[in-house]
C-alpha cells in the first residue's frame, strides 16, 4: 500500500514538473511572438506613414531617392576622399605601433610623419 503511495506521488510530481516545464516554454513562445508582432507592426506603421507623407509631397524630390551621380559630390571623388582618410588612420595607426625610431610611413597616396600631403 505505501509502495502504491509514492508511486502516485512521484507520478503527481513529476507530472506538474512536466506540464510546469511545458507552460513556461510556451510563456516563452509568447513573450516572442508578441514582440516580433509589435515590432513588425512599427514597421508597418511607419512604413505606412512615410508612403502617406511622400503621397502628400509629390511635388518635392524623394528623400530616399539616392540616384547617381549625387549633386553635390561624384562618386570617383567620394571614393578618393575616403581612400585618402583611410590611408591616413592606417598610417596614424602604424606610427603609433613604432613608437620608436622615425616614425615615417608611406601610403598609396600620403606620407605621414614628415611628408606632407599632396595638395
Amino acid at each position: 500500500m505505501i509502495t502504491l503511495f509514492h508511486l502516485l506521488v512521484k507520478i503527481v510530481k513529476w507530472t506538474v514538473i512536466t506540464v510546469a516545464y511545458l507552460l513556461l516554454g510556451l510563456a516563452k513562445l509568447v513573450a516572442i511572438l508578441v514582440v516580433l508582432v509589435v515590432v513588425a507592426g512599427r514597421a508597418g506603421v511607419r512604413r505606412l506613414l512615410d508612403a502617406k507623407e511622400r503621397r502628400d509631397g509629390a511635388d518635392e524630390p524623394d528623400e530616399y531617392d539616392l540616384g547617381y551621380p549625387s549633386p553635390g559630390l561624384s562618386m570617383d571623388a567620394f571614393d578618393s576622399r575616403w581612400q585618402r582618410e583611410r590611408d591616413l588612420r592606417v598610417a596614424e595607426r602604424q606610427a603609433r605601433q613604432l613608437r620608436g625610431g622615425e616614425a615615417r610611413v608611406v601610403t598609396s597616396r600620403t606620407e605621414v610623419g614628415g611628408g606632407r600631403p599632396p595638395g
